[in-house]
């Protein structure tokens, strides 16, 4: 039994590609706390946490306060919501 394609893709509709999570990572960084995107990188994304780099432990902190203005923004774009974000080094 063969199944096209558009088939599949047509059940579930996605706001946004994985694929592109470090340009939102950015936009949200940016909006959220204007300044910390140059300081701070995406790296992944697993079971539903994001994962993101940070230049300065002192990043990593300022960015602790942020984190649900920062999931807020970014599932907004999501049809899968992100539960976590994990900043290290």
């Amino acid at each position: 039994m063969f199944i096209h394609l558009n088939s599949l893709l047509s059940r579930k509709t996605f706001k946004f590609d994985n694929a592109e999570l470090p340009q939102l990572w950015k936009e949200a960084v940016k909006n959220v706390r204007p300044g910390a995107e140059k300081y701070t990188k995406y790296k992944d994304i697993r079971n539903n946490i994001l994962y993101v780099s940070a230049d300065d432990p002192v990043w990593i902190k300022e960015l602790s306060g942020y984190q649900e203005d920062l999931k807020k923004h970014i599932n907004k774009k999501r049809s899968e919501p992100i539960y976590s974000i994990k900043i290290s080094l």
